[in-house]
């Protein structure tokens, strides 16, 4: 069998070697279905909060499993904050227990400004899938809420660090913009920077900025993201037909496999989407822009 090459996205890769066991394979597309009583689960803790139904709001997920791959908490509540000054929508933020414990800056805006609201510690992974659904935008790291979120179609910005090449692990499906700073050690594969985390030295003004471009809105003055193709064209995306199963990506299970059993996967899908890749240097950005 020959390997696919290693910027082969994983979900290919995988679904290389399931082939060539000789299964058959339905498509390359991930999918989750929310049970009805999951979404007024999720609802009703959107109403908890003061989130009405239809209410559009930002959806905050400053955890991930590996050290290496969070952007900083003090930076995020930055975030927060700039985004309901530009918008005007509330922030909700999401993580396990053991990550409130890593997210202090965050939880502190959280207890103090009107418009952020916490959920963190409140959520299975079905609620938080349901919770991900309702999100106007989701600001998330290299994790499980990326997949999701992908998975949802769900515009997101991820604060992507160089702990893996983008083509292997960026979302496919969803509207989103991976930012990360150029570094010499990417891809790093570490669950810890030995460095300064430079890759994710990212200005939270920059995070909104992307959102707002997401959004369709106006960006605050300052520094524009340029998405380009590689040879420079804008690119509109292309729609395509997929269909099938998904094998689940390798670097979230640790978070996730206790309850996927608890997450229906359907097997239908049209999809018209463009995932934008984000990495700055000196003041300029630009980006690699990857259509499906």
């Amino acid at each position: 069998m020959q390997p696919l090459p290693d910027a082969a996205h994983q979900t290919d890769r995988n679904l290389h070697l399931v082939n060539a066991a000789g299964y058959a394979t339905q498509g390359a597309h991930l999918e989750l279905r929310v049970p009805g009583a999951t979404t007024h689960a999720a609802d009703d803790l959107l109403w908890s909060v003061g989130i009405a139904p239809e209410e559009p709001f930002a959806l905050l997920a400053p955890g991930a499993s590996a050290a290496a791959r969070r952007y900083d908490p003090a930076r995020f509540a930055d975030v927060a904050h700039e985004f309901i000054a530009a918008t005007g929508w509330p922030v909700i933020v999401v993580g396990s227990t053991r990550d409130g414990e890593r997210m202090g800056p965050v939880l502190d805006l959280a207890a103090s400004h009107p418009m952020v609201r916490s959920l963190v510690g409140e959520t299975d992974v079905p609620t938080l899938v349901a919770l991900i659904a309702r999100a106007g935008i989701v600001f998330a790291n290299d994790s499980g809420p990326m997949h999701m979120a992908d998975a949802l179609r769900r515009p997101m910005v991820i604060l992507y660090s160089g702990t893996e090449h983008e083509s292997q692990w960026s979302p496919r499906f969803a509207p989103s913009m991976l930012l990360r700073e150029p570094t010499h050690c990417t891809p790093c594969h570490r669950f810890v920077c030995p460095y300064h985390m430079e890759c994710l030295d990212i200005a939270p003004a920059r995070v909104v900025d992307a959102a707002l471009q997401l959004l369709g809105q106006p960006a605050e003055d300052g520094e524009r993201l340029v998405t380009k193709s590689p040879s420079g064209e804008r690119d509109q995306g292309k729609g395509k037909d997929i269909n099938g199963v998904f094998l689940v990506f390798p670097s979230c299970l640790g978070d996730l496999v206790a309850n996927l059993p608890c997450i229906p996967v359907a097997n239908t899908f049209r999809v018209m989407a463009r995932s934008v890749i984000c990495a700055s240097s000196h003041g300029t950005s630009t980006a690699a822009t990857c259509t499906i």
